[in-house]
């Protein structure tokens, strides 16, 4: 569980909890990864289907391909459990929570967050978060996070 690999140079990203509303948060980490030139496959899920920013979803995380190396996960917090059994059932390595209502909030949060944490173990999948600011890479020009005004500049920390 050591590799970071599909955390900071993945070859493919699916978003969850994305919108075509401007004003939502998951229409800006959309719109964060596909502009910040990206190269890799990027694969939205919206239950709509409808493509959004131009690019085509899948309804389900089900309907996902095979092996995706990252998820960005902007769901409401009782939405983020099932969603990571359904990730990890779909082989996706790393997932990254954005979503907040966990560990930072009472003492079911916290008993939610460490459900988490465990599921993600039990599965091998790589889990960050939740109620982070997202990730990012300038090597894999990544910006999986609500920010826009990043740096453009590759080195170190």
């Amino acid at each position: 569980m050591s590799d970071l690999t599909a955390l900071f140079a993945p070859r493919s990203v699916a978003v969850l909890g994305v919108s075509r509303n401007p004003a939502k948060l998951g229409y800006s980490l959309l719109r964060n990864v596909l502009e910040g030139g990206f190269d890799g496959a990027v694969h939205p899920v919206n239950p709509s289907g409808e493509p959004i920013l131009g690019v085509p979803t899948v309804r389900t995380i089900a309907a996902l391909p095979e092996a995706v190396d990252l998820a960005l996960v902007s769901l409401p917090a009782p939405a983020v459990p099932e969603a990571i059994r359904a990730l990890a059932a779909r082989g996706v390595r790393a997932a990254v929570i954005l979503s907040s209502g966990f560990g930072e909030v009472d003492a079911e949060g916290r008993e939610g967050q460490a459900a988490l944490l465990a599921l993600a173990r039990g599965a091998g999948l790589r889990l960050v978060g939740p109620n982070c600011m997202g990730v990012y890479s300038e090597p894999a020009r990544l910006n999986g996070t609500y920010f826009w005004d990043l740096p453009r500049l590759s080195g170190g920390i």
